[in-house]
């Protein structure tokens, strides 16, 4: 009997990662007060201390969320990101190449930004099967159709990031492996990152270009090595997970220069 019950248990995870559910309620509010649903930030954060000297200028995702609160960009009226400059105030948007983008955090003279909407669906990796970050279809096209597809004018102003990729705190036993770290112009926020600069799960509530409410992926692992984990509607983070093959929202995240 004990068996039985067990296999059903397993049969029932699995049935879970392959589907593609949806789930949530309705806010599309900023940043907001309160605790919310944001869990302990006391797990190591994407990236390194937050020491940004070196020589290349590369950025980092990182868990030193000591900003400044506000910066400057340049910007103008057509959506370029050149010409007059605007200020980038933490929890407002500002809008680049006609989309808009919501300001995480500014340290220094550089900005972590993050679409404010789900600016499309995509699998996280097409083919399906075990998959990390590294390799994912997802990281390759935001690194280059997607990066390509913005003004050289906003090209020139991102930061070449070093992304941490930690593996999933709850299934790390299951092979959930964050895999080995990168070097992205763009990428997805992580399960941490998230928790850190949108600590609210009314925060983390996004819609698509049609209003639509809609989930969104996390660069973090699912519930194994071929889940990957997400943002739930209602702003909650499911750490389980979607099979990679399923169509997810993408909210794009890149640090920018200031100066």
């Amino acid at each position: 009997m004990k068996k039985i019950t067990s296999v059903m248990l397993i049969l029932v995870l699995i049935l879970f990662l392959s589907a593609c559910g949806i789930s949530g309620s309705n806010n599309n509010s900023y940043f907001n007060s309160g605790s919310g649903n944001n869990g302990s930030n006391n797990n190591n954060l994407a990236g390194s201390s937050g020491n940004n000297n070196d020589s290349n200028n590369s950025g980092s995702v990182n868990g030193d969320n000591n900003d400044n609160r506000n910066g400057s960009i340049g910007d103008d009226s057509s959506g370029s990101s050149s010409g007059s400059k605007i200020t980038a105030k933490v929890g407002e948007a500002v809008t680049l190449d006609d989309i808009e983008w919501l300001v995480l955090s500014v340290q220094d003279d550089k900005a972590l930004i993050i679409s404010l909407e789900v600016l499309e669906e995509r699998p996280y990796h097409t083919p399906g099967g075990s998959i990390t970050w590294e390799h994912s279809d997802l990281r390759a096209y935001l690194n280059n159709d997607f990066y390509n597809s913005l003004s050289s004018d906003f090209q020139n102003l991102i930061i070449e990031t070093f992304v941490i990729n930690d593996d999933n705190p709850q299934y790390a036993q299951d092979g959930a492996l964050g895999g080995n770290d990168t070097m992205d112009n763009i990428f997805l926020l992580s399960n941490d990152e998230v928790r850190l600069y949108l600590p609210d799960s009314t925060d983390r509530m996004a819609v698509d270009k049609n209003g639509e409410e809609s989930e969104w992926w996390l660069r973090t692992p699912g519930g194994n090595s071929q889940s990957g984990a997400r943002v739930q509607k209602n702003g909650v983070i499911g750490l389980l997970g979607y099979a990679v093959n399923c169509d997810l929202g993408i909210r794009p995240a890149l640090w920018i220069n200031l100066s």
